[in-house]
């Protein structure tokens, strides 16, 4: 089971995250938790909203979820959206290694705890 503190501090305009995320990057972080929750313990997944301080942002960040979730979309976009075209994004190298780090984490946990085949190149 994955249990997803699920919240929105780092979406566009949060007072304490500043981190500037668009809603659309929820739904792809949910999709890629619905993959890896796929491959590694049947598909079971939760999520629990727990923060986000933007109550103008944080309505389409938690719609992106529902939507990445459900696998439905309600066709209303994140007003907000152009704020990730701010220059200065881009991740910086440790920001890159820390994510390359997490995926290579998540890509080691084994399948055989799930009852899920492992890939050829897993021992």
């Amino acid at each position: 089971l994955i249990v997803i503190a699920c919240g929105f501090d780092a979406g566009a305009l949060d007072p304490l995250g500043c981190m500037l995320l668009p809603a659309a990057a929820f739904g792809q972080m949910t999709a890629r938790l619905l993959a890896a929750a796929d491959r590694i313990c049947s598909g079971r997944l939760v999520a629990s909203h727990e923060g986000g301080y933007s109550a103008g942002h944080v309505p389409f960040c938690g719609l992106a979820v529902i939507e990445t979730l459900s696998g439905l979309s309600a066709g209303i976009d994140d007003p907000f959206a152009y704020l990730a075209e701010v220059p200065g994004q881009s991740l910086q190298p440790h920001q890159s290694a820390a994510v390359d780090a997490a995926a290579a984490l998540v890509a080691a946990v084994p399948r055989r705890a799930s009852g899920v085949p492992p890939e050829p190149n897993e021992t």
